[in-house]
């Protein structure tokens, strides 16, 4: 029922013969109370399955990449450690820099839905994409903190700082992160030839840069007066 039974075969000439293999349709397969309603032979007669079994699922990853037999991981995880140890010598703060890396996840909100009312999936191209967001993200996150203690530096209490801040740094910030999306729509609708499979990665780029974008303008400020001391 599940993998299906050969039931016959034919030959071609010159060539392996063909097995006729016979299952249940996908539908029912993924059905369990057909499975747990199908008839087993036992030596006092034919019961249903689901007087001895139960089943469950569980959700497991289409594709297993290994190296040497173990598993694989993307670089993600090892990329978010090198930003943070940058930004902690950067700003000789570990609270800015975590300020500054929480801003990441901030993009995978406009990202998701993008991909979801797109209809993409999940895979290398997007996984890319995240990684080029999370590059820019940060760098605005930075744009933004660096010139407010910079501020600070010269007398200014950390409030009007940070929206002194706001008012430099905000164009700049919109001008990239539209600049990125409105070069990135071509490759989003795999319109061009050779860019179909590259498609996720735009997708990705611009639902994550406009939502995380005018996002961080809103986190990043409101992080850094409750954090930052004067």
């Amino acid at each position: 029922m599940l993998r299906g039974v050969p039931v016959a075969t034919f030959p071609k000439a010159n060539s392996i013969d063909y097995t006729v293999r016979v299952w249940l349709p996908q539908k029912q397969i993924d059905d369990f109370s057909t499975i747990l309603n199908t008839l087993i032979v036992t030596p006092k007669g034919k019961i249903p399955l689901s007087k001895i079994a139960k089943l469950d699922s569980n959700k497991e990853p289409s594709t297993i990449t290994r190296d040497g037999l173990n598993y694989t991981l993307e670089a993600i995880i090892v990329a978010v450690f090198l930003i943070l140890f940058t930004l902690i010598g950067m700003f000789h703060s570990v609270k800015i820099s975590l300020m500054i890396l929480f801003s990441i996840p901030l993009t995978i909100i406009g990202a998701s839905w993008t991909m979801l009312a797109i209809g993409y999936h999940v895979s290398m191209p997007a996984m890319m994409g995240f990684m080029l967001l999370s590059g820019i993200i940060v760098n605005n996150a930075i744009l933004l903190i660096h010139f407010a203690l910079e501020q600070i530096k010269e007398g200014m209490n950390k409030r009007d700082a940070m929206l002194e801040s706001m008012k430099i740094r905000t164009r700049p910030v919109l001008m990239t992160a539209f600049a990125v999306s409105v070069g990135m729509l071509p490759v989003a609708e795999g319109s061009a030839i050779g860019l179909e499979r590259l498609a996720p990665l735009g997708a990705v780029a611009i639902g994550g840069l406009v939502v995380g974008t005018l996002m961080t303008l809103i986190f990043i400020p409101v992080g850094f007066v409750w954090l930052v001391d004067e």
